[in-house]
This record gives C-alpha cells, sequence and structure tokens, in this order.
C-alpha cells in the first residue's frame, strides 16, 4: 500500500511539474533559450541556482527555530521539506493560495501542534512581506525614471500592489501585537457589512476572528 502510494505520489508531482514547465514555456523559442543558456556565463546560472535553494532552506531554517521555541519536536530536515512543499504548491495553485495551507496540513500531519504551526508560518509571511515591501518601497527611490519606462501604465498597479502589501503587513503585526484592536476593527466592519446587507452570518464570523486572534500570541 506504501509502495503504492509513493508511485501515486511520484506520478503526481512529475504530471504538474510537466503541466506547470509547459504552461510557462508555452509560446517560447527553444532554440533561443538553449542558445541563451549557453552563451550564459556558467558560473552565475549555478550561483543563480545555490541561491534559489539556499533560500528555500534558510525559510525551513526559520520554521524548525520557531517550532522548536514554540516546544514543538521538529527536525530541521522535516522543516526544510515544509518549506519546499510551500513553495511547489505555490507553483501551482492560483495567486499561490495553496502554498500554507499545504504546509500546515503536513506540519500538523508530523505532529506538530496546530496553533503553533499557524503562528509560525504566519510569521514567516510577516518577515517575507515585510521585506517585500521595504523593497518595493526602496524601488522608486532609486529607480524611479527606469520604472517608468519599463511598467508605463501598470505603474499604477505597481503602487496598488505595495499598497496592499504595506496594509497586510500592519494586519499581521496588529494581529501579532495587539489582537484585541484587531478583533475590534474587524467586528466593526462585519458588522457594517450586516447592516448593508452583505455579511452574512456575521456571529459564526466573529466568533472565527476571535479564535483566530486568541491563537496568536
Amino acid at each position: 500500500m506504501k509502495d503504492r502510494k509513493k508511485i501515486f505520489e511520484a506520478v503526481f508531482f512529475i504530471t504538474v511539474t510537466v503541466l506547470a514547465l509547459s504552461v510557462l514555456f508555452r509560446g517560447q523559442n527553444w532554440s533561443d533559450l538553449l542558445l541563451l543558456i549557453r552563451k550564459s556565463n556558467p558560473v552565475c546560472l549555478l550561483s543563480a541556482v545555490f541561491l534559489g535553494l539556499l533560500f528555500v532552506c534558510l525559510e525551513g531554517y526559520m520554521i524548525w527555530r520557531l517550532l522548536r521555541l514554540s516546544g514543538n519536536d521538529a527536525t530541521l530536515p522535516g522543516c526544510i521539506r515544509y518549506s519546499f512543499i510551500g513553495y511547489f504548491y505555490s507553483g501551482i495553485t492560483p495567486s499561490a493560495t495553496g502554498g500554507q495551507p499545504a504546509q500546515l496540513y503536513e506540519m500538523c500531519k508530523d505532529g506538530n501542534n496546530a496553533s503553533d504551526s499557524t503562528v509560525v508560518l504566519m510569521v514567516v509571511a510577516l518577515f517575507y512581506k515585510l521585506v517585500l515591501v521595504v523593497i518595493g518601497l526602496m524601488l522608486p527611490v532609486v529607480w524611479l525614471g527606469h520604472m517608468r519606462e519599463y511598467l508605463g501604465s501598470w505603474l499604477g498597479l505597481y503602487v496598488v500592489g505595495i499598497v496592499l502589501n504595506v496594509v497586510l503587513v500592519a494586519l499581521l503585526c496588529g494581529v501579532m501585537f495587539s489582537p484585541g484592536l484587531i478583533l475590534n476593527i474587524m467586528c466593526g466592519v462585519l458588522a457594517a457589512g450586516e447592516r448593508c446587507g452583505i455579511v452574512k452570518n456575521g456571529e459564526k464570523l466573529r466568533q472565527d476572528a476571535a479564535a483566530f486572534c486568541r491563537a496568536v500570541p
């Protein structure tokens, strides 16, 4: 049974990888791509691959440290596996929404506490988004002319993305450091939605919001 499951997982992984690469390189000229690869500096290519793998492994190290601090008996190889799982499922799901749920599932399946695992993933997401916001805010300062040239009319969309990421970082920080304030804001938004007829079953949503805020230390 275990061998059959491993074969299914291997076939599923290969199939999804082939489909993802097919979509990614659809319409591309393979001869031009291969020519560019041959002309590229092999040291630079190998360095890029190494740094990419190092980035994923360092996220796994962060997960491992946070889980250990939370009292969970996690292993470093297992946490690196969670990191690779997250990036794999983020790459094959719309808007990269499947990464963290897949990570949480694997972490809980390995015996880690669900609440601790949720908080760990939230902290990782917070630092990731924080770095993204800092880079996003610095780019217009040092590279605004080039951004106008390359983005053109899409520059406004870039600004919208930065604003949304700033709001998300503020929300995550609020949930972690001032959950009561965030809960009051969420309840106020839900109440306004109920009065407008947009939100249904508001009481259940308020209970879920309260449980979520309590789960964050």
